[in-house]
């Protein structure tokens, strides 16, 4: 039985599939999307919801957290882990709640920030 089911958005074919393969290892459920419009609609066939969003910040026509907070209007429940290259800038806090990952970052790190996010109130 899966953990929780994780939405994980990353245009980088090659860092999606190595997160979808860390994160099906430890025994989640993944779906994933190379862009927001794809995610969008993914989520949106997954009426059941999605428990984690695991998406880069830098994405193909919406931001990471712009995308996050379009999902959260349907699936207020849902966790959020943002990952990025570079460090946010001043006063971009995108989501109350958000978790931050830097990358590049090891799979004990990707799933302990998971594990604190969907552990969070």
């Amino acid at each position: 039985m899966a953990l929780a089911t994780v939405l994980v958005v990353d245009d980088y074919d090659e860092i999606r599939e190595l997160t979808e393969a860390i994160l099906s290892s430890a025994g989640y459920r993944v779906l994933s999307a190379g862009d927001a419009e794809s995610a969008l609609t993914l989520a949106a066939a997954h009426p059941e919801g999605i428990d984690l969003l695991v998406s880069d910040v830098s994405l193909p026509g919406m931001h990471g957290a712009d995308l996050a907070r379009a999902l959260l209007k349907t699936m207020p429940r849902m966790r959020v882990v943002l990952t990025s290259g570079s460090l946010p800038e001043p006063g971009d806090e995108p989501v109350p709640g958000t978790k931050f990952l830097q990358k590049p970052f090891v799979a004990e790190m990707l799933l302990s920030a998971i594990s604190e996010t969907l552990g969070s109130p």
